[in-house]
Parts: structure tokens; sequence; C-alpha cells
């Protein structure tokens, strides 16, 4: 992530609370806001925040509205679809739909998800 020059989207199940305060942890340690994309995402962590089992500081939570007034060095994404779920955030940026996200050379991406053979197809059309 301190390589990364540009925006760093993370795709991970949304109930992975843990990945996701891993991703939170590593953004605080290279001063990068973070981003939540996808409407599940976006619900595991509001329950996750209620119960205490995710904390960020104060102002590291950003909205996507807000993505275009931060470099892109500045944001970590983290973004629904690990599968490849048809409409889903990443899939939607993938294929430039996401209107605040736009694709650039620099941005990294990183996968951490188990493969199932169901989702293998949805995978690769990403």
């Amino acid at each position: 992530m301190r390589q990364c020059r540009g925006k760093f989207i993370l795709t991970t199940y949304s109930s992975n609370i843990s990945r996701l305060n891993q991703a939170i942890y590593a953004s605080k340690q290279t001063g990068r806001k973070i981003c939540f994309l996808g409407r599940s995402l976006i619900n595991a962590t509001d329950i996750a925040e209620t119960l205490e089992y995710m904390k960020m500081d104060k102002g590291m939570e950003i909205r996507p509205d807000q993505i275009k007034n931060f470099k892109d060095n500045q944001l970590t994404l983290l973004a629904a679809g690990s599968q490849g779920q048809e409409n889903s955030a990443l899939s939607r940026i993938a294929s430039g739909e996401f209107r605040e996200v736009k694709i650039r050379q620099e941005m990294w991406l990183f996968f951490r998800q188990i493969q199932f053979p169901a989702t293998n197809f949805q995978l690769t059309d990403l």
C-alpha cells in the first residue's frame, strides 16, 4: 500500500470485518482516507461499528462523493463485489459505470477471496 502511487482498492467479503480492520490499520499507517463502496459493505461496517468490532479515527472515513476532494494516493477504497457479482461496486468500477471512481494506470486492486467454481466465470469477466 505504501508503494501505491494511486488509489488502493481492496475487495473482500463484506462480512470479513477482520480483513477490513487490517485495511483500516494499514491506511492509517500510510495516511490514507477510507471509503466504503457498495451497500453490503456499508451495511456490514455500520453494524460492526455499532457493535464496536470496528473502530476508525474520526475523520478517516469519507463518502464516495468526497473522493474527488483528495489526491489518488491519499485514498483506500474498500469495494464490495469480490466474487464478481453483477452490479456490485467492483464490477461497476471495472466497467466504468461507477461515477466517482475511474480506473487509472497507477491504481492498485487487491483481491482477497476464495474462488468458488460457481463464481469463476464472474471473476474472469471483471
